[in-house]
């Protein structure tokens, strides 16, 4: 092997250290973290409006209009 593969392999074996040492203090991070004993307050459920009945009779129609 060259120099340059060696040092590519010293690097990613430095890489997966510190992403050992980073995985293990977030799971360390994790275990300190109190436990939550009191449930969540309760969510009140959406409701959304009803849709109206279509009306029925029609509309009534404009025919005088000024276009002034």
């Amino acid at each position: 092997m060259t120099a340059r593969a060696w040092a590519q392999v010293h690097e990613w074996e430095q890489v997966r250290a510190r992403q050992a040492a980073a995985a293990q203090a977030r799971a360390e991070a994790a275990a300190a973290q109190p436990k939550a004993e009191v449930p969540a307050a309760p969510v009140a459920p959406v409701v959304l409006p009803a849709p109206r009945p279509a009306p029925d009779t029609p509309a009534p129609e404009v025919t005088d209009v000024d276009d002034d």
